[in-house]
């Protein structure tokens, strides 16, 4: 397989910040060693334990070694390359590498390795699968095919429409597939901060905010039984920011949208918080569970000042916007707008849907993690 040029890349325009963890060191080396990586990388950490994955992300991966948390992790580099660098976004870059590669003992999953790339235009991926038995020698060879690898993921900041034949090129010891997504160009003006939401709708709105990841049934259910109560089409809200995690990927959008589209208007913003999303929806109904109303009232998303959230709070009654509220199970009970102790102001835009019309127990946590175990034993 032959290694890209290391000089090229550093020749470029592009700049960036690369993240490793479990494997990648040689690719490292090999940019560093050579004359202008000053030019190219900007910094670069190892998270390399469980709790410095968290601390790098913001949250807790449901899989560290996994295509997602990859992106995530090339999303955050990418975002902070914009603090380090005065340069235009699309000159700037973000690499996240997690790996799991042959180590003794044994581990009882495969060998693996992830690589992202993530630009304004596109979130590039790479998903290596090593099929030969563990040994202390194939750990080297597997950090020498991780690293190769890396390197042919930024040669394609040098020409994105350059063959990925590299990329996908197999071998006796591995199996190498790679997948490209282009963001929009509403995608693109959104992660920059350039625009709010990628489509307005005139007030009044029933916005339906979430991460829908997955959708599921009782989402459907909450959705039409809001719209029968207020005679409006609801349209599903979903912020590419969040307060505690990487903003979403384009592969992400792309995999949202396609599950969405055919079930709804989607709209895409940077609101992350409630505040922000009646600024941009004056005079919206917001589909919600108790467990989101309970959030909006504690004082510990307004760093623990109580009249910070009373502010925020006001703000929200002076927009115009009303929530409708969805009871929810946690910690072994179902709860609703009525056991909860809110502010007055909040409580006063605030409509109980019972549950004997709605009651519906699953999660998307739940789901979410009962795919990944299944995926990746």
């Amino acid at each position: 397989m032959q290694t890209p040029d290391i000089q090229a890349i550093h020749s470029a325009k592009f700049s960036g910040v690369i993240a490793l963890a479990g494997g990648g060191s040689q690719a490292l080396a090999d940019l560093l060693k050579q004359p202008g990586a000053s030019s190219t990388i900007l910094e670069a950490i190892v998270p390399y334990s469980n709790q410095a994955m968290v601390n790098y992300l913001g949250s807790t991966p449901v899989q560290v070694c996994s295509a997602l948390t990859a992106r995530q992790m090339a999303m955050q580099a990418f975002q902070h390359a914009g603090t380090l660098s005065s340069d235009a976004a699309d000159s700037l870059f973000g690499l996240g590498l997690t790996a799991a590669l042959a180590t003794r003992p044994a581990r009882k999953g495969s060998d693996r390795c992830h690589i992202a790339l993530q630009t304004l235009t596109d979130t590039l991926e790479i998903t290596i699968d090593f099929t030969l038995p563990a040994s202390e020698q194939l750990r080297q060879q597997q950090e020498h095919i991780c690293g190769t690898q890396v390197i042919s993921m930024l040669s394609r900041l040098l020409d994105p429409k350059a063959s990925v034949k590299v990329l996908e090129e197999s071998s006796s010891a591995y199996q190498a597939s790679f997948h490209c997504t282009a963001g929009l160009p509403e995608w693109q003006s959104i992660l920059t901060n350039k625009i709010s939401c990628s489509t307005q709708i005139e007030p009044p709105g029933l916005i339906f905010p979430g991460a829908f990841n997955p959708v599921h049934k009782g989402h459907l259910e909450m959705k039409q039984l809001a719209e029968e109560m207020t005679g409006l089409s609801a349209s599903f809200e979903i912020s590419v920011t969040n307060v505690d995690k990487p903003p979403l990927d384009y592969r992400e959008m792309e995999n949202r949208s396609a599950n969405l589209n055919r079930l709804g208007n989607l709209i895409f913003t940077r609101a992350a918080t409630f505040t922000e999303k009646a600024t941009i929806f004056p005079g919206a109904t917001f589909i919600v569970g108790a467990d989101t109303i309970k959030r909006i009232a504690s004082i510990t998303y307004y760093q623990l000042d109580s009249q910070r959230r009373d502010r925020a709070i006001l703000e929200m009654v002076q927009l115009g916007v009303r929530f409708i509220v969805f009871g929810r199970s946690a910690d072994g009970r179902f709860y609703t707008l009525e056991d909860l102790n809110l502010p007055a102001d909040l409580k006063s835009i605030c409509t109980q849907v019972p549950e004997s019309s709605f009651r519906e127990d699953i999660s998307s946590t739940l789901l979410r993690l009962n795919q990944s175990i299944s995926t990746n034993p």
